[in-house]
């Protein structure tokens, strides 16, 4: 199913990425967060109910299908013989409940994004307390729709992107202050739609990743011989973050043991038919994005 407000087409999600620095961005909506633990509580109109994904489709199909069955019984009708006027009133009464129908479920399957959001400032004080950093947090929805089934899975790519961010990236406030940094660092959430994708950023201001260091752990962990680090390039040795075991730390934190690696990350905006890329400036930071489909091709 097509969301209510469908972009124009991209041709992919280079492009996205791409577009993304040239077309002017709507001014989103900004929420800011400190570190400290918050719980998302649904109001009276907002409440959650259990619903399977695939009787959900199934019935975003027989809504479809109505449509449909409506339009053909029109047309038919339409080319024979002159039909009693009740038959007409009743064709019309059942194209108008089929539209509210359509309607109603795609208010149930699309759902803004900022639904995958709820939850991550608690996540991200309590990694806070256990990492003994400092961290305002910020989002910025966009705007953005996605159907239920991603929002369900983008949630649990962006909480192990964020405890990733605080493990890897962002410095204590000591190192911060000797580096010159204001002792509180920021990340940020932002979520914008790009023609037919959806790019989300998770941008941080921490240390940024050392491409020689990367290189040199290329070759402790047999990785890469010696001479393919040597002629490697930043783009392929940033690559090989999403490989299965490959890190830059030498320690596990508690917070890193209840995540997973970028390599897994990676398998599931895969799955989600979508990709995933880092860019990133060592003393400055680092951002992780995600390009998603806005609409999956099963939909």
């Amino acid at each position: 199913r097509k969301p209510p407000q469908e972009q124009n087409d991209a041709s992919d999600a280079s492009d996205a990425s791409d577009a993304s620095k040239t077309q002017p961005q709507p001014k989103p909506q900004t929420q800011t967060f400190q570190s400290h633990p918050s719980h998302y509580h649904p109001g009276p109109d907002d409440e959650w109910i259990h619903v399977g994904s695939k009787d959900l489709s199934a019935a975003v199909q027989l809504a479809e299908d109505a449509q449909a069955l409506t339009h053909h019984l029109t047309d038919h009708l339409a080319a024979g013989k002159e039909a009693a006027p009740i038959t007409w009133a009743f064709l019309s009464r059942l194209s108008g409940v089929a539209a509210k129908l359509s309607q109603s479920l795609d208010n149930i399957w699309w759902l803004p994004i900022s639904r995958a959001f709820e939850g991550l400032p608690a996540i991200t004080g309590k990694a806070c307390s256990e990492l003994g950093k400092e961290v305002e947090l910020f989002i910025r929805d966009g705007h953005v729709q996605l159907a239920l089934p991603v929002i369900r899975e983008l949630r649990n790519i962006l909480v192990h992107l964020i405890r990733n961010a605080l493990d890897h990236g962002i410095e204590s406030p000591e190192i911060r202050r000797q580096r010159g940094k204001q002792p509180i660092g920021t990340l940020t959430i932002s979520a914008m739609t790009v023609g037919t994708w959806v790019q989300i950023r998770i941008e941080d201001d921490g240390a940024g990743l050392n491409i020689e260091t990367l290189r040199q752990q290329a070759i402790t962990t047999q990785t890469l011989t010696p001479h393919e680090a040597k002629v490697a390039s930043k783009a392929a040795l940033l690559a090989l973050l999403f490989t299965p075991g490959f890190t830059t730390r030498s320690q596990v934190s508690e917070t890193s043991e209840r995540g997973v690696g970028l390599d897994a990350v990676k398998d599931m905006v895969t799955a989600l038919q979508g990709r995933l890329c880092l860019t990133t400036e060592e003393g400055r930071g680092t951002t992780v994005t995600v390009c998603l489909p806005a609409r999956l091709p099963s939909e």
